[in-house]
């Protein structure tokens, strides 16, 4: 992927978190953080998603960040950073951060998946009205 936008992730990646049965949603603010995608399930959050370019470290700051209200959280970056996010693995791994991989067919591939955590009283009844 040349010169790739953020927003030129944004479709391949609403399309994967559909794909799983999820209602994708664009940026609603939800426990004063804005993930790029969240993927619900009703009135929970079941994935949040947060797309970058190149920053892999901010990126997994703010996904860490949404571990507080979603049983996933993912970082989605295009292609030409799979070396960087695969010589940093063990970043995700101790985080328990899924990565997914955007290539230039706009294919999605899941390079990491977090294992789902089981929300505590507070994240379990994650409703709509958190998210607005």
């Amino acid at each position: 992927m040349n010169r790739i936008s953020e927003e030129e992730l944004r479709a391949p990646v609403r399309r994967w978190v559909k794909e799983r049965g999820l209602d994708p949603k664009d940026e609603i603010p939800t426990w004063g953080k804005v993930p790029d995608i969240l993927g619900l399930d009703g009135d929970t959050v079941v994935v949040a998603i947060e797309m970058k370019i190149s920053n892999w470290q901010r990126a997994l700051y703010q996904a860490l960040m949404y571990t507080m209200f979603a049983s996933e959280s993912y970082v989605a970056m295009p292609e030409n950073k799979r070396g960087v996010l695969i010589k940093n693995l063990s970043q995700f791994e101790k985080w328990n951060i899924g990565i997914l991989i955007v290539n230039s067919d706009d294919d999605v591939m899941r390079l990491r998946t977090p294992k789902s955590r089981n929300q505590t009283a507070v994240g379990s009844n994650t409703s709509r009205s958190f998210l607005g």
